[in-house]
């Protein structure tokens, strides 16, 4: 949140159990712009982060936000303003 953001977005996810947890944003495309995490063992919990536009030379448009938790894929779209 917030989505459509302009300079940071926070990003929040909670897990049941010990996951191994990965994390990027992809452009339209389909490049990785951002890899957050990669495959990082994490207990169970509740977990944020924030990623930084312009720190991360983010141009307006439209994002693919991934999490894997281990075989599950959660994508969300978010759009820098």
């Amino acid at each position: 949140f917030p989505n459509p953001f302009e300079e940071k977005l926070t990003y929040n996810y909670f897990l049941r159990k010990q996951l191994p947890v990965s994390a990027e944003l992809y452009d339209m495309s389909g490049k990785v712009r951002i890899r957050i995490l990669k495959n990082q063992v994490q207990s169970e919990g509740l977990y944020t982060g924030e990623i930084d536009a312009v720190t991360n030379g983010l141009a307006p448009g439209v994002y693919y936000l991934r999490f894997t938790f281990d075989t599950q894929v959660v994508i969300n779209k978010i759009i820098r303003i």
